[in-house]
């Protein structure tokens, strides 16, 4: 999978070091016990899943009819597999598989996905690597299933690009006629004009891929996308690029068939010469939407969270959840949930002392804060990328599945509002 601003992101020491090197080099190899039992954390408690040691890339996603399904990787090489499971109110259900394949790209910051849409169909997007001669990439495939899993289409490719270059950091949601958005960071203007754009498709449920079209034509390489149903429309929100290397959180909206002019939900100004692989997340209900982000301005890490009450059109002030204080710093991986009483529940990894931790905290859109909770203890590397859904009264995180610590861990949060 290639990377900008530094050849290839495989070789991850040096991503390591360009990319975060605003956290310190402390945080690439942080001590501690990697597999360390989560504690309780506003109310979160670990639950039994069904991915084996071994298993990479964990995600969670949500349904129209709030079916929660955690997916993952299945390794060994050469037999990868791409599997899931559907929560059951008690336990998870059984495994399932939607492909096989030896060049799966199981890369924690971007998981595959396998998504319920409205029409009853699930649709599974996922990464396959590509090379040619020295050159290095990966194309993003969906396939839909109709008949819960038994069976599933022929994959089709998400981009009309066929370029070995890098396709990746997919986001979908489910659209209202039964078929699904996606959204994705995509490489084939890197080898002439040294650029990665954010793009859009629909995949129809059939598994049919239309649409194609460029949200913006100049963002960061390699952080994840996220991307919510509004009451208005879709709304994107992704790692900003410019050519004096600000990387700022976006926003985009979907009104119809149009996606509107980017913006910024605040000007950061951070400026930083590799990609720090630190996405922002956002989450709506109804007119309202929360965006929360990682941003290191001046060596100065922080999270900082913003509310809009006009489907992400404009956002309020930015509050600040975490900055470096009693020996910690934030190292982001940041993902939250919306919550029906308006309020955020954030999740990030933090650096403590010669480990990391995974943390949660809600936030109100007064920017009044609960108190920091401890969800697991590790490395950041062991943590990775954590995913978090609601469905109802009901939270579901997962993390863990990364090279260091291969082994998918989910915990639930029944929130009761």
């Amino acid at each position: 999978m290639r990377r900008t601003e530094i050849p290839i992101r495989r070789a991850s020491a040096i991503v390591a070091v360009l990319a975060l090197a605003v956290l310190t080099a402390s945080v690439i190899a942080v001590g501690g016990d990697s597999n360390a039992l989560p504690v309780a954390a506003v109310g979160f408690s670990q639950i039994e899943n069904p991915a084996g040691r071994g298993s990479l890339a964990p995600a969670v996603s949500v349904g129209p009819k709030g079916e929660l399904v955690l997916s993952w990787i299945e390794s060994p090489v050469p037999k990868m597999k791409l599997r899931y499971s559907v929560w059951q109110g008690r336990a998870w259900g059984a495994v399932q598989t939607v492909v096989q394949r030896s060049n799966f790209d199981p890369d924690a910051a971007a998981p595959s996905i396998v998504q319920p849409l409205s029409s009853g169909v699930l649709a599974a997007v996922w990464a396959e690597k590509k090379k040619e001669g020295d050159k290095d990439g990966n194309h993003l495939l969906a396939a839909v299933s109709s008949d819960r899993g038994k069976s599933w289409s022929t994959p089709a490719r998400i981009h009309t690009d066929a370029s070995i270059s890098e396709h990746s950091f997919s986001s979908v949601v489910p659209d209202p006629n039964g078929g699904a958005t996606i959204i994705w960071l995509d490489a084939r203007d890197y080898s002439a004009e040294k650029r990665y754009r954010l793009m859009s498709a629909v995949i129809s449920s059939t598994g049919k891929v239309s649409g194609e079209t460029t949200i913006d034509a100049d963002v960061c390489t390699c952080c994840p996308t996220s991307l919510a149903q509004t009451s208005k429309g879709l709304l994107a929100v992704y790692r900003g690029h410019n050519a004096d290397q600000i990387r700022d959180t976006m926003a985009a909206r979907k009104l119809g068939e149009t996606w509107g002019k980017p913006n910024r939900v605040r000007a950061e100004d951070w400026k930083i010469d590799g990609c720090p692989v630190n996405g922002p997340t956002v989450n709506a209900r109804d007119n309202q939407a929360a965006v929360v982000w990682f941003t290191a301005k001046d060596d100065k890490p922080q999270i900082e969270n913003a509310f809009s009450a006009d489907n992400g059109e404009t956002f309020g002030d930015a509050h600040l959840l975490d900055s470096p204080k009693d020996g910690s710093r934030p190292v982001g991986h940041v993902t939250a949930a919306l919550l029906p009483d308006g309020k955020q529940l954030v999740v990030w990894i933090r650096q403590v002392g010669g480990g990391a931790q995974l943390v949660a905290q809600e936030i109100s859109k007064d920017g009044a804060t609960s108190d920091l909770q401890i969800v697991a203890k590790g490395t950041t590397r062991a943590l990775g990328y954590p995913h978090l859904e609601l469905s109802g009264a009901n939270a579901v995180l997962t993390w863990g599945g990364t090279s260091e610590e291969a082994s998918v861990h989910t915990a639930m949060l029944a929130t009761s509002r």
